[in-house]
């Protein structure tokens, strides 16, 4: 599951701990709703926001069984009160995952790339008085599928 090796990678996972003081979560939806906007900051949301079988052959010579190796876009939304806040922890996090690879979180990941991000701000005075900023990073995950 490509959700606990993200997990796993951003909050321990034998790397240094850089986002020390950011709430991490795991949301099921790509859109922002009341429920998946964080309640304070810094805080950081990641999503599965597709997955495909890369491998669809299974065992070599085979035209058929098991994805061997699946596809997965992750989407990690970063929300700050700060810009360069923002801009800081959305480095680390680069910093932190892209063209990893390994078991982290029970999850063999073959290779995490970095993929776009792009930047917001947002008036609304729910989560900070000052308004809030967003970054939104992309990243393609290559992984061993988990059957059991």
């Amino acid at each position: 599951m490509i959700e606990k090796g993200i997990y796993s990678l951003l909050t321990q996972a034998g790397q240094p701990v850089i986002l020390t003081g950011v709430d991490i979560s795991f949301a099921v939806s790509e859109n922002i709703s009341t429920a998946n906007t964080p309640t304070q900051t810094p805080a950081l949301i990641f999503y599965k926001n597709s997955i495909e079988a890369y491998d669809s052959k299974g065992t070599t010579g085979l035209i058929s069984g098991r994805s061997t190796l699946d596809r997965a876009t992750i989407q990690i939304d970063i929300f700050t009160d700060d810009a360069i806040e923002m801009s800081d922890i959305a480095q680390k996090v680069r910093g932190q995952i892209d063209r990893i690879a390994g078991t982290y979180g029970g999850c063999v990941i073959q290779s995490i790339q970095y993929l776009r991000e792009s930047n917001n701000f947002n008036m609304d005075t729910g989560l900070s008085s000052r308004g809030w900023y967003q970054t939104t990073q992309f990243y393609a995950c290559r992984f061993v599928p988990s059957y059991s």
